[in-house]
C-alpha cells in the first residue's frame, strides 16, 4: 500500500516538472551522477553488499544515547531531591499539629 502511494507521488513529481526544477535550481553532483547511472543502466559495485559500519558511523547515535542517559539521570535526581524535601515537610507539619492529624483521621 505504502509503496504504491510512494510510486504515485514520485510519478506526479516527475510529471509536474518539480524534479527538473529542483535539479536546475539546486544542482548537486551526486544526484546527477546517480541519475546518469540509472539512465545508462549501470549499477554501483556496492549494490550487492552494504558497507560495513564503523564506530565513526555510529558516533552520533552514541552521543544521542549518552545525552539521553544524562537527562534521565538529572530528572531522576531532581525527583529524588524534591520527594525527600516534600516528605520532610509533611513530617514536620504533622509533628507540629498532632491534634489536627488525630481529628482528620477520625
Amino acid at each position: 500500500m505504502n509503496s504504491i502511494f510512494f510510486e504515485r507521488s514520485l510519478l506526479e513529481i516527475q510529471e509536474i516538472g518539480l524534479k527538473d526544477f529542483w535539479e536546475s535550481e539546486y544542482p548537486s553532483v551526486s544526484s546527477r551522477y546517480c541519475m546518469e547511472n540509472m539512465q545508462k543502466g549501470q549499477v554501483s559495485k556496492s549494490r550487492g553488499k552494504p558497507p560495513a559500519l564503523t564506530l565513526q558511523n555510529l558516533t552520533g547515535a552514541f552521543i544521542a544515547l549518552f545525552v539521553g542517559f544524562g537527562l534521565s539521570l538529572l530528572a531522576f535526581f531532581y525527583e529524588l531531591v524534591f520527594s525527600i524535601a516534600s516528605r520532610e515537610m509533611r513530617q514536620s507539619t504533622q509533628n507540629e499539629n498532632p491534634k489536627r492529624l488525630k481529628l482528620s483521621n477520625q
